[in-house]
């Protein structure tokens, strides 16, 4: 398992606007104080009632206004220049603490000891205790699976005690090296980079050109400020993976620091192709770059599964005159059942709609009750259900579904304009008919009066009428067998995507309003007939007027993923991700604490990549990101939890259903750690 994490850096907006901003002043700060107590005191009586029913507390301006007036203009400025940095600035202190020869073994296990004793008394006496309780109930596994509970203690978004706990782990044995490399880089991400580069010196040197541990080093010197230094080991790891998730993203600052917009934007582009977030398209956007589903590459589970099934069959369109007679019960026979089918399912589909609405006011209410309390607690506890878990991606390929230079598209065109060249012919044929009618209807009005010879025409214009019919009807079913094919596989394709963008109601009520739409192309028709010659000496054989009725197979999600994270489990499917403590050896007060809504207070942005490979890590070091040759599931995490899911290996793994046991191994690289360089560890000396 890889978790590769990365920090959040924001871009302040300066209050002066001109060339180069410049950081406001004291006096700009108050100024625009009361320009928005101003604001806020036109706010009417109903306005504040409703954001105190949201639990939106109106700020105190005038306590505001008191404590910026405690703040000088250099304060400010200082302040303005941390936050608007595009990289961290490169802290010679902190380097400082970097011994300055390379760590042997026992010097690894020294600084181990050393580091455990130093965040054991930066840690809350709370953190403490929860963590001795998780690590005395995880000692007795193996060490690759206690280590993997760690990790599991990471996603689950508790950083204090996922660091203490595995700095226990890694004490107890520190010949694991996937633990090792998982212990660096929580101390990167957690700002205690001069503790995990020794640690990652001494791996580099037994493992080299391990692109998870290039990846820690070039994320930990990147935290310290030293750009030449994090730059050469990104650009190491990125050359042994080019979609590296996180090397990319750190190396796209980098970039943008340098004033390399292309550059920049060229490296999320590599970080986003295999692990998508939010974070890495708002990215993009600020670049005034709009991605497409071409650059994210996205396995999933075939989609042989089909909601229309080919084993349909309209009436036959009419060929001849006793064609149309006979075949005329038949398709008011069959638009009589069409008629019948479509008002049953629209009648299921006001009760799905309904249902799903309820369902959907449901998760407004969650969400406002997940607000509401993260404002009056201060902690974020969970994340808020805006939209199932794979619609930002499965969202790109719907677009893409619909784009103009879409297979589907394209097609259509072609169709469209077969369409209009046969209704053109069909005009041209039909004036040729009603011309050569009108003379055999002049020859018969010349023969027919007393004393005349009164000869019939009617089969001249049952022949005449059959020609016109087998040409025009045979080019037209031809056609709209055509365009009903086409129909059913864009329905089908578009039904495969909307399982990711939607909640599981909302997609049976699209699966219903699927069915009718095809009952309704099938419903239409359009063909030429005629009843009107019906001659004695017609044929006995009248055309068969067999059809099918459409055929539906059920579409459910096949997209399937379980975790076991030993402490927790995660599960994936197509529209959402769950997870929990529940596993049988965490009971009594320890479940009741790591149940706790301030347990999951802080995630960081990372990417889990989960192998099925165990038991090679003496061998040939931690495992690298993308390189997986027995297959696994990839997870990636920003700031607000659990964003995407992907299937990692080497072509012809299956992008099917999976059960990641505890048997496989884990990583966890690294990302940019905070910007600021203040994070959980950074004043550990």
């Amino acid at each position: 398992m890889f978790i590769i994490l990365n920090s959040h850096l924001l871009i302040g907006q300066s209050v002066k606007k001109s060339n180069v901003e410049q950081p406001p002043t004291q006096q700009e700060m108050q100024a625009l104080i009361r320009q928005a107590q101003k604001q806020m005191s036109n706010i009417s009586a109903k306005e504040k009632k409703t954001m105190d029913s949201l639990g939106i507390l109106l700020p105190d301006f005038n306590k505001t206004a008191q404590q910026v007036s405690h703040v000088n203009d250099k304060q400010l400025s200082k302040a303005y220049a941390k936050e608007t940095q595009i990289v961290p600035i490169r802290n010679t202190a902190r380097i400082s603490r970097i011994p300055p020869t390379p760590v042997t073994q026992q010097g690894v296990i020294t600084l181990l000891k050393y580091g455990q004793q130093k965040i054991q008394q930066v840690m809350g006496a709370s953190i403490v205790t929860l963590g001795d309780e998780i690590f005395q109930q995880l000692m007795s596994l193996p060490a690759a699976q206690a280590g993997r509970a760690a990790v599991g203690i990471w996603m689950m978004g508790n950083q204090a005690v996922a660091v203490y706990v595995m700095g226990k782990i890694v004490l107890q044995n520190p010949n694991n090296i996937d633990n090792l490399s998982n212990y660096t880089s929580m101390l990167i991400m957690s700002s205690a980079e001069p503790l995990s580069i020794p640690i990652l010196q001494y791996l580099n040197k037994q493992y080299p050109n391990n692109n998870a541990i290039l990846n820690n080093l070039g994320q930990a010197w990147y935290g310290l400020g030293e750009m030449n230094k994090a730059e050469k080991y990104l650009d190491s790891a990125i050359r042994l993976y080019a979609y590296h998730p996180q090397a990319n993203l750190t190396k796209s600052y980098i970039e943008e620091s340098k004033g390399n917009k292309n550059g920049a934007i060229n490296a999320v582009k590599q970080s986003l192709h295999h692990a998508y977030t939010n974070e890495k398209e708002s990215r993009l956007r600020k670049f005034g770059v709009t991605i497409s589903e071409k650059d994210i590459e996205w396995k999933l589970p075939g989609n042989d599964e089909n909601l229309i099934l080919s084993e349909y069959q309209q009436p036959a369109y009419p060929k001849s005159v006793d064609g149309c007679i006979a075949l005329e019960k038949d398709w008011a026979n069959y638009i009589a059942m069409c008629d019948e089918e479509i008002e049953k399912l629209k009648q299921t589909l006001k009760g799905l709609q309904e249902l799903a609405q309820q369902n959907n006011s449901i998760r407004i209410n969650q969400n406002i009750q997940f607000v509401n309390k993260a404002l009056l607690t201060g902690k974020k506890t969970g994340t808020l259900s805006v939209m199932p878990f794979y619609a930002p991606k499965a969202a790109l390929k719907l677009k893409a579904l619909n784009d103009e230079s879409s297979n589907y598209m394209v097609q259509l065109k072609r169709l469209n304009e077969k369409q209009m060249k046969f209704l053109y012919k069909q005009n041209e044929l039909k004036k040729t008919y009603d011309s050569l009618l009108h003379t055999i209807n002049e020859k018969e009005a010349e023969q027919t009066g007393e004393g005349l010879a009164n000869k019939s025409f009617c089969a001249e214009k049952k022949l005449l009428t059959n020609n016109y019919l087998q040409t025009v009807n045979t080019e037209a079913e031809e056609l709209k067998q055509q365009m009903l094919d086409l129909f059913r596989r864009k329905m089908n394709e578009e039904v495969h995507w909307l399982k990711y963008t939607q909640w599981p109601e909302e997609f049976e009520a699209s699966k219903v309003m699927m069915k009718i739409k095809w009952w309704e192309a099938l419903r239409e028709a359009h063909f030429e007939k005629n009843t009107l010659y019906i001659c004695t000496e017609e044929s006995k054989n009248k055309p068969s007027g067999k059809f099918k009725l459409a055929e539906f197979d059920d579409v459910a999600c096949q997209y399937h993923t379980e975790l076991n994270m030993i402490v927790m489990k995660a599960s994936f499917d197509c529209s959402r991700v769950t997870t929990s403590i529940d596993v049988p050896f965490i009971k009594g007060s320890l479940k009741q604490n790591m149940d706790k809504e301030t347990f999951a207070d802080q995630f960081m942005n990372c990417t889990v990549e989960i192998t099925a490979e165990a038991g090679k890590e003496i061998e040939v070091g931690p495992i690298q990101v993308g390189a997986s040759a027995g297959g696994g599931v990839g997870i990636e995490i920003d700031r607000t939890g659990l964003k995407d899911a992907y299937v990692i290996g080497k072509a012809g793994v299956s992008a099917g259903p999976a059960d990641i046991g505890v048997e496989g191994r884990i990583s966890l690289v690294s990302g940019s750690s905070s910007m600021g360089g203040t994070g959980l560890l950074e004043s550990l000396n």
